[in-house]
């Protein structure tokens, strides 16, 4: 606001006067041309005040209702997403696979991208890797897969 008056060349102890009373954008918009005069000598300068200080608190009221909005939108978007789901499950997918043996010093890794007969199976969360390999022995078992591999 200052800089405003400062523009429109009024001058430093009017201003200064202005700071004192707490004369400020809020308290302009409000006022009328009469009122003002007391202050501002010039009918030019009040009425240009006057429409800066309604303009400045107008823009001032357009950010802060953005913001309420955002802070609103922000609370009802984490609400609906309260809670972990993932920390919520109990079960976890594990894709069992090996290596098998050929020859001597020969080993290739079975793996699903090559047609290998890797399984993705459901274990629990807490399940330790000698679990998971027990599981993944019975499996093996299952397929009739001879002891050619290493795990």
């Amino acid at each position: 606001m200052e800089e405003f008056m400062r523009h429109r060349k009024i001058s430093e102890d009017i201003i200064t006067r202005m700071k004192e009373d707490g004369i400020d954008a809020t308290v302009i918009s409000m006022m009328d041309v009469e009122q003002l005069q007391k202050y501002l000598p010039r009918y030019g300068d009040c009425l240009a005040t006057i429409a800066y200080a309604k303009q400045q608190r107008t823009l001032a009221d357009t950010a802060s209702s953005f913001t309420k909005g955002n802070i609103k939108e922000h609370f009802r978007r984490a609400a609906l997403q309260a809670g972990n789901r993932n920390a919520k499950q109990i079960l976890r997918k594990v894709e069992i696979g090996w290596l098998n043996t050929y020859g001597i010093s020969g080993q290739k890794q079975v793996i699903s991208t090559y047609g290998g007969r890797t399984r993705a199976v459901q274990v629990q969360i807490d399940a330790t890797v000698s679990d998971i390999l027990s599981t993944g022995k019975e499996l093996l078992s299952q397929w009739n897969i001879k002891e050619r591999k290493r795990w």
